[in-house]
């Protein structure tokens, strides 16, 4: 009997499926509760068995014998807030300790405030100073003889090298920069 290829082809197909089906099917068996349980009750008795065959100190090391008689709680001692504060509410002394600290935070603002207006003034201060040496301006020295009765007095060299000395500085003192102070 000859099928037609469509219906090989489905035909097929299934075949596939239905093997798929049963290798998954295989797999999740493996995965038994039973077969998990049997692990862990393995792996309890292995860890027993191996104690067992220990000898005392080897297998007690780290045990500390409990106490023969332990002290009896003491009631009463307790150390909350409210203990300490007595019958205060804790919410009203929270609140005033914050209060105060804002106080003071304000007060620092202020003080911080004045010091900076200080500061600015000083500076204001400094750069008027200023601003006066750059805008001064001096004339250069010039020497001149000495007229008696008419006659002009020789120029003595350490008047002409005071003289130059003096230009130097007046040339400095001009050539200072105004700041603009902004």
């Amino acid at each position: 009997m000859k099928f037609p290829a469509s219906s090989t082809t489905s035909g097929f197909i299934c075949v596939v499926l239905l093997s798929l089906c049963n290798i998954a099917k295989s797999d999740e068996s493996g995965h038994d509760a039973d077969a998990t349980a049997d692990y862990y009750a393995q792996y309890y008795q292995d860890f027993y068995n191996n104690l067992a065959g220990k000898d005392a100190s080897e297998r007690d090391t780290g045990y500390v014998e409990p106490a023969a008689a332990y002290a009896e709680p003491h009631y009463g001692q307790a150390y909350g807030v409210s203990d300490v504060m007595g019958e205060l509410d804790p919410a009203l002394v929270l609140g005033a300790i914050g209060a105060v600290m804002g106080t003071l935070a304000a007060i620092g603002v202020v003080i911080n405030n004045n010091n900076v207006n200080s500061l600015s003034e000083d500076q204001d201060s400094i750069c008027s100073m200023t601003r006066s040496i750059g805008t001064t301006s001096l004339a250069t020295s010039a020497i001149t003889g000495a007229t008696t009765a008419g006659a002009i007095t020789e120029i003595l060299p350490l008047q002409v090298a005071t003289n130059t000395q003096l230009n130097l500085i007046i040339n400095a003192i001009n050539g200072f920069a105004t700041p603009d102070c902004n």
